[in-house]
């Protein structure tokens, strides 16, 4: 039996993988959004409601 070496970054669903989840500087990417974006957008939507109160 012959053993095979495979690079893994030349497999295409592997690129995907590694574009759509990855930890980079405590942030995670995942499906294209920052949840440092998203925990923004939700401290925006907070400071909206805390006015009209």
């Amino acid at each position: 039996m012959k053993e095979y070496t495979i690079d893994l970054l030349s497999l295409p669903i592997y690129q995907q993988m590694i574009r759509i989840f990855y930890v980079d500087r405590c942030m995670v990417k995942w499906a294209g959004m920052l949840l440092s974006e998203h925990n923004e957008q939700m401290k925006e939507t907070e400071g909206k409601s805390d006015g009209a109160r």
